[in-house]
């Protein structure tokens, strides 16, 4: 099982880290942006260890109890720490939840990158439809082993205060599909493109959700029919 956190590192910028099979994997990430209410995350070694515990605590009990059933107190337990611990990195339960799905988008997205990194090398229809189809699949695999993945990724529509980080996260990664088809292709139209990408995120998104809110779908056909429906509309990914 994966379970992951994040911290600031001392030049600003933030990292996302994944435990997978006992190994830490770091990933570097943009600040927020400004005006952007985050957490307040350590620099020193010490106070990183706290609060990677008490983020990590809230990816099992979320997996556990769900996230109604999550609160500041039993986070804080469930570290093996009190809850004064917990308040003096996280003002509520919610600031948690809002770690942990920053932490689900910027594990999903680096799928996608390193689907962009790789695009020249797909050509015609079929190949387009069999890459994008992979990429939904390993996003469902991933978000099946991310502790509490599941319920995190809904949060992000149930929550309102969460809800800006799914959208924040999708328009960030639109924005990033657009500029690597206008490298490629110059005379391209940056707005239609755009639109074309976010449009095609969220239909993506959508099925990776539907896989798990009916999980007697069969995620194959699933996932193939959600290629098809974005190869189709020709998204500029792949222009």
């Amino acid at each position: 099982m994966y379970v992951l956190w994040m911290f600031d590192g001392m030049d600003g910028n933030s990292f996302s880290t994944l435990l997978l099979d006992g190994h830490a994997h770091s990933l570097q990430y943009a600040s927020p942006q400004e005006g952007k209410e985050m957490p307040s995350r350590p620099r020193q070694v010490r106070s990183r260890k706290t609060y990677n515990k008490l983020v990590e605590a809230a990816g099992l009990l979320v997996a556990e109890v769900g996230i109604e059933r999550t609160s500041s107190n039993a986070v804080a337990a469930k570290a093996g720490l009190t809850p004064p611990a917990f308040y003096r990195y996280f003002a509520n339960k919610y600031e948690i939840l809002a770690e942990l799905a920053h932490g689900l988008m910027e594990h999903q997205n680096t799928l996608l990158v390193a689907l962009l990194e790789d695009v020249d090398d797909i050509h015609g229809s079929a190949q387009i439809r069999a890459r994008v189809g992979r990429l939904l699949s390993d996003t469902i695999d991933l978000t099946d082993q991310i502790s509490g993945g599941a319920a995190i990724m809904r949060s992000m529509r149930a929550i309102p205060q969460l809800e800006g980080i799914r959208l924040e996260s999708h328009s960030s990664m639109a924005a990033v599909m657009t500029d690597a088809a206008i490298a490629r292709s110059p005379k391209l139209d940056r707005d239609t493109l755009y639109r074309q990408n976010r449009l095609a995120i969220e239909i993506g998104y959508a099925a990776i959700e539907l896989a798990f809110d009916e999980p007697t779908l069969a995620r194959g056909p699933l996932v193939e029919d959600c290629a098809v429906a974005i190869e189709s509309m020709h998204s500029g990914l792949f222009s």
